[in-house]
């Protein structure tokens, strides 16, 4: 990549945690291998999937198994009564693997190995055979509802509630905190890309809404560490891509769930401006504001070539 790839201080992926248990430290052990490139992406798409196979299944089974030889009631919640078994439900379990993995990617600078080898390991997930997954309560015939995995992309919702939990824990608490500045451009990026690539839509947690606009008197109103993450999102070529293309279809964004309009385009646009032409700011801040402001006009020019349109 083209990009300024910006110096970052040793960052540990935070995988584990201490109250894991046997269970979590053998699901977790693929995204470890990952980490230690010990597995392939292949290899380690592979043992997920075979894990989620194996525990819904055997979940599935144990609930069919309960109710050959039991009475199965409706308690006051209408849900019904396999005496304290759970519900296969792999999509919370796909969930789990995608909080895992976007506190992981908060270590791993943009486009470095390490990130590139996780974006690998969802695209082989993809790319796996298709297989519907149990989800819920099994009706009288042991049927019960099914999710098509790993299709991935904005129609699997429940994904991007892992990483708006997220948010929480990783923005910066302190300005003097490289780590945690850091851990923040990181995980707007992984973010970018995710949605850019289709993964998992996180276009409303992305920190460009962050920005408060500068005036032409040179105010400082941002945050360094604000400013390189919210660029993250159009500083490299796919995501910002993705952002424009957004961007051209509609005026202005009423609702948060569809964050991109043609004015706020223009509004960061003219906020990098202001950034990279700002002494306030650092140096690394406004040599990022500025590759950002030229991709976004780079991408302009891209595709007003291409369809023969105007700016937004």
């Amino acid at each position: 990549m083209t990009s300024e790839n910006l110096a970052s201080p040793t960052l540990v992926p935070e995988l584990f945690e201490h109250w894991d248990d046997e269970e979590d430290l053998r699901w977790k052990a693929p995204l470890d291998a990952l980490i230690n490139n010990t597995q392939t992406p292949l290899q380690a798409a592979q043992t997920v999937d075979n894990i989620v196979r194996a525990a819904t299944t055997e979940r599935l089974q144990k609930l069919i198994e309960y109710a050959s030889s039991h009475d199965v009631t409706v308690e006051e919640d209408g849900l019904p009564d396999f005496g304290g078994l759970g519900p296969p439900n792999a999509g919370p379990i796909a969930d789990t693997f995608m909080r895992w993995f976007g506190r992981v990617c908060m270590a791993f600078s943009p486009y470095s190995e390490s990130q590139n080898r996780f974006m690998q390991f969802l695209e082989e997930l993809r790319n796996l055979p298709r297989w519907m997954a149990p989800e819920g309560y099994p009706n009288e015939n042991g049927d019960c509802s099914r999710t098509e995995f790993w299709s991935f992309g904005y129609n699997w919702v429940g994904h991007e509630d892992e990483f708006r939990g997220l948010l929480g824990d990783v923005k910066p608490k302190y300005y003097r905190d490289p780590a945690a500045h850091n851990r923040w451009r990181n995980f707007q990026h992984i973010m970018a890309r995710l949605t850019a690539n289709k993964f998992v839509y996180c276009a409303p947690f992305n920190a460009l809404f962050d920005l408060e606009p500068s005036s032409a008197s040179k105010s400082k109103p941002n945050l360094e560490y604000d400013i390189i993450a919210a660029a993250q999102w159009v500083i490299w070529p796919t995501e910002c891509s993705y952002v424009y293309q957004e961007c051209l279809k509609q005026e202005t964004a009423t609702f948060y769930w569809y964050p991109w309009a043609k004015d706020q385009w223009q509004q960061w646009k003219r906020e990098f401006e202001l950034v990279g032409e700002n002494v306030q700011y650092d140096d690394q801040a406004r040599s990022v504001a500025r590759q950002a402001l030229q991709r976004m006009k780079d991408i302009e020019e891209e595709v007003r070539t291409l369809h023969n349109i105007g700016n937004p």
